[in-house]
């Protein structure tokens, strides 16, 4: 989305307002991705996924927890609820 919005008022020469408005986004997210591009160009808005904090169980531990839960209705040990990281987080 980020590459497409900046294109669009790059290359197309549409208003970022009207951008960010025809995307159903907020008005002022664009100027960051602008500054990013003029600075380092289109590879600089690339969307990574954070890899989030390290895992505090081995990976023993993880196989043990998926054992538990995959293919387990979490009703059948008393939980009113769907799996959720919550619930299995260590």
């Amino acid at each position: 989305m980020r590459k497409l919005a900046v294109k669009r008022v790059i290359e197309d020469g549409e208003a970022p307002s009207e951008v960010m408005k025809s995307l159903g986004l907020c008005r002022t997210a664009i100027y960051p991705w602008l500054r990013k591009y003029e600075a380092s160009g289109m590879e600089a808005l690339v969307e990574k996924i954070a890899s989030g904090p390290e895992s505090l169980f081995n990976e023993k531990q993880r196989q043990q927890v998926r054992k538990w839960i995959l293919g387990k209705d979490p009703r059948s040990m008393a939980l009113i609820t769907l799996w959720s990281r919550r619930i299995v987080r260590p």
